[in-house]
């Protein structure tokens, strides 16, 4: 299966790709060749690690969401995964 993840600039993503009301977000992109299910597992699984990587004692990042695309090509499963950064008091 081919992986390909990569931070996106929020103001680079098309409308359908955007959450409303993201001021600050922090997105990627995780593209994947083989089935939707194994394309998920990759998915959590870079979730999960952007968050241990950005889980810090004053701030850590927040998951808002993912989209979901197909489309097409050699890697047919697009997901952009928002983030945001949370305060910890």
């Amino acid at each position: 299966m081919l992986k390909d993840v990569k931070k996106v600039d929020y103001f680079l993503l098309r409308d359908e790709w955007r959450e409303p009301d993201a001021s600050g977000r922090i997105c990627y992109s995780v593209r994947t060749s083989g089935s939707k299910e194994e394309h998920n597992a990759v998915v959590e699984e870079e979730r999960q690690k952007l968050l241990d990587e950005n889980d810090e004692d004053y701030t850590s990042w927040v998951h808002t969401g993912t989209i979901y695309g197909e489309i097409g090509g050699i890697q047919p499963h697009c997901s952009i995964m928002h983030f945001r950064v949370r305060d910890a008091y």
